[in-house]
C-alpha cells in the first residue's frame, strides 16, 4: 500500500517559492530577486524562514505598492511630486470652499472630508463615462461629481496610486532599467 505525503499549502508555496527564488540565481547567485508579498510582516516571516532553510542572498520582498513605487516613481518625478494623505485632505478642503451644493452645510465636516475621500478613491478608478454617469443620477451625483473635478485640477500636480500603478506597468512594458534590479 503506498504511502500518500500531503504538505500544507504553505509548505507546498513555499517549495514552489525556493524552487524560483534557485532558477532566478542559477547563473548568478548573487543576482537581485524581489519576492512580491502581501504584506510586510508575510516578507519578514518567509525572510526568516528561507534564513532557517540554508539562507538567501540579494533577495527583497517587497508589497506590491512599493515595487509600484519603486517601478513607477522615477517616470512621473520630473514634473510631479507624491499626492500624500495631507495634500489630499487640504484639497478636499479646498474644493468645498465655496460650494453651494448638497455639501454646503457639511463641508467643514470631518466626517464629510473622510466620505469624500473615500469616494474620490473610488471614482479615479472608474471606467470611461462613469463621471457623466453619476452627474446626471441625482442632485447630489452632480455635486459629487462637480467636486471631484475640481479635486483632480487642484491636485493636477501630483500623483497618485493609481498614477504610479500606471507608470508602473508603462516601466514593465517597455523593459525599464528598474526592472535590473
Amino acid at each position: 500500500m503506498p504511502v500518500v505525503v500531503t504538505l500544507p499549502l504553505g509548505e507546498a508555496v513555499f517549495r514552489a517559492l525556493t524552487v524560483s527564488i534557485d532558477e532566478a540565481k542559477r547563473d548568478d547567485p548573487l543576482a537581485p530577486v524581489t519576492v512580491v508579498v502581501p504584506s510586510n510582516y508575510a516578507g519578514l516571516s518567509l525572510r526568516r524562514r528561507l534564513g532557517e532553510a540554508g539562507g538567501v542572498v540579494n533577495v527583497r520582498f517587497l508589497v506590491l505598492a512599493r515595487l509600484a513605487e519603486l517601478l513607477g516613481a522615477p517616470r512621473l518625478a520630473g514634473n510631479r511630486r507624491p499626492l500624500t494623505a495631507w495634500g489630499r485632505a487640504e484639497a478636499i478642503r479646498a474644493a468645498l470652499i465655496g460650494h453651494n451644493g448638497v455639501f454646503k452645510e457639511l463641508a467643514g465636516h470631518p466626517a464629510t472630508e473622510s466620505a469624500l475621500e473615500s469616494t474620490f478613491r473610488d471614482l479615479r478608478v472608474g471606467f470611461d463615462g462613469a463621471l457623466d454617469q453619476l452627474a446626471a443620477a441625482s442632485r447630489r451625483g452632480s455635486d459629487v461629481v462637480a467636486l471631484y473635478r475640481r479635486y483632480r485640477g487642484l491636485t493636477s500636480g501630483s500623483y497618485d496610486l493609481e498614477d504610479l500603478a500606471l507608470a508602473a506597468a508603462d516601466a514593465v512594458r517597455d523593459g525599464s532599467e528598474a526592472l535590473r534590479d
